[in-house]
């Protein structure tokens, strides 16, 4: 019995010694719970590509003439990996336990082609004149400057692209996609949303929308196609005066009117087609529920 009675008590001092550090799990701070600074650079190929990867956040991708990738900013919940090969530099974020989120801006080479990616993530790119290939599947995409062509691709946010480049994709399934100052190739494609293209002069351009309006503004030239299409919405081309095409305009339910060509003035209520100009390139407007207006841009004054 007093063997039984010793043991006992030794067990509940042990237990009083031990008693500071057994603490309930959920009660331990998370260290990653706080914001952290982070402030990393790696050296890059003037003309590499940089692989960025953020699930959720904020990214300002901005272009400078170092040869070095440059990440500084805001992390919460959430921890960054860089590393480099050959001519690759990879940036991740990645969380721990819960969805990290991140608050970055990463300088990269001018020259860079950008591969960037994330979920919940708002994409902004400035001046990088390399290729761009960017995706958010909750985020808004805008990109200024000059790069050689873009391909972004946006599921539930607006796309802005004031770009001087001769090839030009642009998608979002549910928001606008807007595009200024490109020329040559674009093709831009919402289902929510309007679609907005102006520039200078294009070889080949394809608008589509499922529920919205479709605006161009701009040249063409050659014998390309030139595409565009909206279910529910309106479709206005503004042309320049000396267009050479051959156009043809179709709606369901709504009306068609065309004031391009020397004071030509054509109308009607299903199907319109004409030349203007020598003809050439093939212009095709289509809505099912919707008007389209085809008229001449006002020329800037030199």
């Amino acid at each position: 019995m007093k063997r039984r009675m010793a043991v006992g008590a030794l067990m509940l001092a042990a237990l009083s010694f031990f008693a500071p550090v057994l603490v309930p799990r959920e009660a331990i701070a998370d260290p990653t719970s706080a914001d952290a600074t982070v402030n990393e650079t790696r050296p890059a190929k003037p003309n590499g590509v940089v692989d960025i990867d953020v699930p959720n956040g904020s990214i300002k991708i901005l272009a400078w003439n170092k040869s070095e990738v440059k990440v500084s900013g805001h992390l919460e919940r959430a921890e960054l990996e860089m590393s480099t090969s050959s001519d690759r530099t990879r940036v991740r974020v990645s969380g721990k336990r819960r969805p990290g989120e991140a608050e970055l801006e990463i300088h990269v080479p001018q020259g860079s082609r950008i591969e960037a990616k994330g979920v919940g993530t708002t994409l902004e790119v400035r001046d990088v004149t390399g290729a761009l290939r960017l995706q958010s599947v909750s985020g808004d995409i805008t990109v200024s400057g000059s790069p050689s062509d873009v391909d972004v691709h946006s599921v539930n946010g607006q796309v802005e692209l004031n770009v001087k480049s001769a090839v030009v994709n642009a998608r979002s399934i549910s928001g606008g996609v807007r595009v200024v100052g490109a020329r040559g190739r674009a093709m831009l494609d919402t289902v929510s949303g309007d679609c907005v293209l102006e520039g200078s002069d294009f070889t080949e351009v394809e608008m589509r929308a499922v529920s919205g309006d479709v605006r161009f503004t701009g040249g063409i030239s050659g014998q390309g196609s030139f595409e565009f299409k909206t279910h529910s919405g309106d479709v206005e081309l503004r042309l320049p005066s000396a267009t050479n095409a051959d156009v043809e305009l179709r709606t369901f339910n709504g009306s068609l009117e065309s004031t391009l060509g020397a004071g030509a003035r054509r109308q009607s209520t299903s199907a319109l087609d004409f030349r203007v100009g020598s003809g050439g390139a093939k212009v095709r407007g289509r809505t099912f529920n919707g008007d389209i207006r085809v008229e001449a841009k006002v020329e800037a004054k030199k």
